[in-house]
């Protein structure tokens, strides 16, 4: 039995059992092109998970993304913190955090004969980091900006925290209307996917853990599994 825990997960109890100071909004985001091109252009290249069906590190890898956005946001907005590293790109952070996931996971990772998760992610870092902008693009379809600049001057910044997800498998069998091509154009990997992020504001996060809260449930979702059930 494969179990997989995700930041998600933490979030979600936590929000449902704290009284927040405002009313959390909730956004359900398809995100299956970003699946689609994150596929084709990492994954496939340095794992086979897909084709057991696993979805799991992609969806850290987005949570990931969004989590470290919405907390650079939230300092920005608290503290007028400015990184000096550009938001846009990946970090020395990014690759430990990532890569500590993969190996606490058993995940196999491997490019030119090279399992070493973080020499590996380090040689994707081009388009990881590509991977981190669309996923900012994608959401501002939604209305949801997680750049530094995307703030309200008030206590009603908007951070977004991932909540859940949705994933269906795909069939063209149920898809009658459309012919193969058109199909496998939306979905080449048979899979559909949503997650759901909810809005809170920096008053809600004080409530939740304050400041450090965001990064301590990363922290917390890149531990091994079993040692996350206690």
């Amino acid at each position: 039995m494969n179990i997989e825990i995700l930041p998600s997960d933490y979030f979600g109890q936590d929000i449902k059992k704290t009284t927040l100071e405002t009313t959390p909004v909730f956004n359900t985001v398809d995100v299956t092109q970003l699946y689609n091109w994150y596929m084709d252009n990492i994954e496939v290249h340095i794992s086979k998970m897909h084709l057991q069906g696993r979805t799991m590190l992609f969806k850290f890898i987005m949570e990931y993304f969004v989590t470290i956005l919405s907390d650079t946001k939230l300092l920005y907005f608290t503290e007028s913190f400015q990184p000096e590293i550009d938001e846009n790109y990946l970090t020395d952070m990014d690759v430990d955090i990532l890569s500590k996931y993969i190996e606490n996971n058993g995940i196999p990772v491997y490019l030119d004969n090279d399992s070493n998760a973080r020499r590996v992610l380090a040689r994707m870092e081009t388009k990881l980091g590509e991977f981190k902008m669309m996923i900012k693009k994608h959401l501002r379809l939604y209305g949801i900006d997680l750049s530094r600049t995307g703030i309200e001057e008030n206590e009603l910044c908007g951070i977004y925290i991932p909540f859940g997800w949705d994933e269906i498998k795909t069939d063209i069998v149920y898809f009658r209307s459309q012919d193969i091509e058109a199909y496998t154009r939306l979905y080449p990997y048979d899979k559909k996917l949503v997650i759901t992020l909810v809005r809170v504001t920096p008053l809600d996060i004080d409530k939740l853990g304050g400041l450090v809260y965001l990064t301590t449930v990363l922290e917390k979702a890149v531990e091994p599994v079993y040692g996350q059930l206690g």
